[in-house]
């Protein structure tokens, strides 16, 4: 049977600096020891990994094995209008959809910054409420569970803020909508980005460290959904975006999140009023999905493991007719 040996940040070692608070060390090494499992060179293994720095540091790893570089697949875009299902959650988690939604498509973890996108949203809800405007709901897609010394900071600084009633902790977020076995909705990252398309919103995604993300998809994610992101600086967002999309750039202290909320709000109320030149930017960036994530190495990749391991049950090749199917877009 054929194998695929998928890689993101923690399984190539020097693309994931992350620091163990109690040390200072981190918990992977710089490049593989001999204790260190790589991909062997055999006939039914490939090795997928998402972006032309990883190739680059993975073609250095002790393996005959090529790395090959498959790009992720984006979800579909979000629906135009929104749905049953969206009010329904919105009314479970008590959103207020007369006010822009601000999707946090990140987990909570300390490396993911999400204190700088809480300072972010409190700035921008001022500056909404300085005009008279609703308080804008932040939906962070991680758990609380995950790291839960963080956690507590991230709760904490949420209530020095006065944001602490804005705030949901989705704790993680489904493939697919659907109901739970409680009946409540679980919405996937589509159908929170329609949200965020539906009320005027944008995307906050902003790591507090320069290399841990290998691409670092809340960029993308906005530019599908044809809405602003704001983000920090980090290594992969210029190797990988290569200056492809225009975001607002986020300095995080205080004069740059300052900066970055007036920016971004800008925006936010040029895409509701039609504004010629903000809307030629959200489509611009939506134009280089297309280039930045193609969908054809996804097929190619299919069609080699299948030419290995033959045909699917009934006949179908996975590179065959199923795969426009699954409604998954690149732009």
């Amino acid at each position: 049977m054929a194998q695929v040996f998928g890689t993101r940040n923690h399984d190539l070692l020097a693309s994931c600096a992350i620091i163990d608070p109690g040390t200072g060390r981190r918990y992977y090494p710089a490049a593989p020891n001999r204790w260190t499992p790589v991909p062997a060179a055999r006939r039914h293994n490939r090795w997928a990994v998402v972006s032309p720095g990883l190739r680059e540091e993975a073609e250095g790893y002790p393996t005959a094995l090529e790395p090959r570089l498959v790009p992720s697949i984006l979800p579909r875009e979000p629906d135009a209008q929104l749905g049953e299902r969206h009010y329904s959650f919105a009314g479970q988690q008590g959103l207020d959809l007369q006010a822009p939604v601000l999707p946090s498509p990140v987990r909570v973890f300390s490396v993911k910054g999400v204190e700088i996108t809480l300072a972010l949203a409190a700035r921008l809800g001022r500056l909404l409420r300085a005009r008279g405007e609703r308080q804008p709901p932040l939906l962070v897609f991680g758990s609380l569970r995950e790291e839960p010394a963080y956690a507590r900071r991230v709760i904490k600084a949420a209530a020095d803020l006065g944001i602490g009633d804005q705030v949901r902790f989705l704790d993680g977020v489904p493939l697919a909508s659907h109901r739970a076995a409680d009946g409540a909705w679980r919405l996937d990252e589509v159908d929170l980005l329609a949200l965020a398309s539906a009320t005027g919103g944008a995307v906050l995604f902003t790591p507090s460290v320069q290399d841990v993300e290998t691409i670092g998809l809340g960029p993308a994610l906005a530019a599908l959904a044809g809405i602003p992101c704001a983000v920090t600086p980090y290594k992969a967002y210029d190797a990988f975006y290569r200056g492809a999309l225009s975001d607002v750039r986020v300095r995080p202290d205080e004069e740059g999140i300052s900066a970055a909320a007036e920016e971004l709000l800008s925006l936010m109320t040029g895409r509701a009023r039609r504004d010629p030149a903000v809307l030629s930017r959200l489509k611009s960036n939506h134009a280089a999905l297309g280039g930045l994530f193609p969908v054809r190495p996804w097929l190619d990749l299919l069609q080699d493991l299948s030419s290995q391991s033959g045909p699917l049950p009934g006949g179908e090749s996975p590179g065959g007719p199923g795969i426009p199917q699954t409604r998954r877009q690149a732009g």
